[in-house]
């Protein structure tokens, strides 16, 4: 009975920190107190231990696999360069749980909880991408195997660690090791992932009294260099429902504004139409191009295969282009 109540306990500060994500970080931190107060012996090796998952979240992170929601409260916005508050809050609990279970963990074969383990967390994560906590770019798939990977190690790690027979000695021996390790791995990833870019500037299209749009652009080094614009990603934060068509002949207007061929715009849009979604109120589209091509992203994942480059620069001309319709927004989205 005692340890269905921590298990349920668990799910409460799981459901708390993703769905609540910086809501509720205080009472992240008061629980956690609280368990170290109560079991003493877990609060060392939940820190230690949480250090392997954190660094295995930062490299997926670092590669671009797993993304996150920008906090919105400047307090937090130091973490928008590494993994969420909430997330580490999160680690931290999950490996006091593991400690305090750690007799009912021992009498389980290996390969059960490294199998159980791993499929467990990458389902966890997946809970958090339809919660919106998490945005996967490389699709579904890839990111879940990639996620049970990093989870299979944990969990052999964390076994590793709970059936020491010098629980003082080699746990610090062990996770030295490994925390040398991580950080080797960690260091040399400079994978380009947009959420770490810096904004550029930001800009509001209105209509009338009416607000329509926020727009937002990133670059790698938070500058805008139009003869050398590869790597951007435009965030449009829509403030109004607008039907897809609506998207659509807007675009196109803007794509005659600019002087593309009747031909061109017909192509590009039959290609649109079947990536863009209808969006409402308090939904995000994220563009992001390279020097290959671009794609489009909402809740984290991909919508539709990558777009050619003539496509991809003619949907950021409509805002960057020196003879957009905007040019005000133009130039607050480019910082001048």
């Amino acid at each position: 009975m005692k340890f269905v109540a921590i298990g349920l306990g668990f799910n409460l500060f799981w459901l708390l920190a993703v769905w609540g994500q910086y809501q509720y970080i205080g009472i992240l931190i008061s629980l956690l107190i609280g368990c170290w107060l109560f079991y003493r012996r877990s609060f060392t090796f939940a820190v230690t231990a949480s250090v392997v998952g954190i660094c295995g979240d930062y490299i997926l992170f670092k590669l671009g696999v797993m993304q996150f929601p920008l906090p919105t409260d400047p307090l937090f916005a130091p973490f928008s360069t590494v993994i969420p508050l909430w997330l580490i809050l999160l680690w931290l609990g999950f490996t006091s749980m593991v400690w305090i279970m750690r007799d009912q963990i021992q009498r389980l074969p290996l390969w059960g909880v490294i199998i159980g383990g791993s499929l467990g967390g990458a389902l966890s994560y997946w809970t958090g991408l339809t919660l919106e906590a998490v945005m996967w770019p490389y699709g579904e798939v890839i990111t879940f195997i990639a996620i049970v990977v990093v989870w299979g190690g944990v969990q052999w790690l964390f076994m590793v660690v709970i059936t020491s027979n010098d629980p003082k000695e080699n746990h610090v021996k062990t996770y030295s090791i490994l925390l040398v390790l991580m950080m080797t791995v960690s260091l040399p990833v400079q994978a380009s992932s947009w959420v770490t870019w810096q904004t550029v500037g930001e800009s509001t299209l209105k209509w009338g009294w009416w607000k329509i749009y926020t727009a937002q652009l990133k670059t790698p080094t938070g500058k805008y260099d139009a003869n050398d614009a590869n790597d951007l990603a435009l965030i449009i934060r829509y403030l109004r429902d607008i039907d897809k068509q609506d998207l659509l002949k807007a675009t196109d207007d803007q794509w005659q504004h600019l002087g593309f061929t009747s031909q061109q715009r017909q192509q590009w849009l039959n290609q649109l139409a079947h990536q863009w979604p209808s969006v409402k109120q308090g939904d995000r589209l994220v563009f992001v191009t390279n020097a290959i091509e671009g794609r489009f992203y909402q809740h984290g994942k991909p919508l539709g295969k990558p777009l050619s480059k003539a496509l991809s620069n003619a949907f950021i001309s409509i805002w960057l282009s020196t003879n957009t319709e905007y040019p005000k927004l133009r130039l607050q989205l480019i910082g001048q």
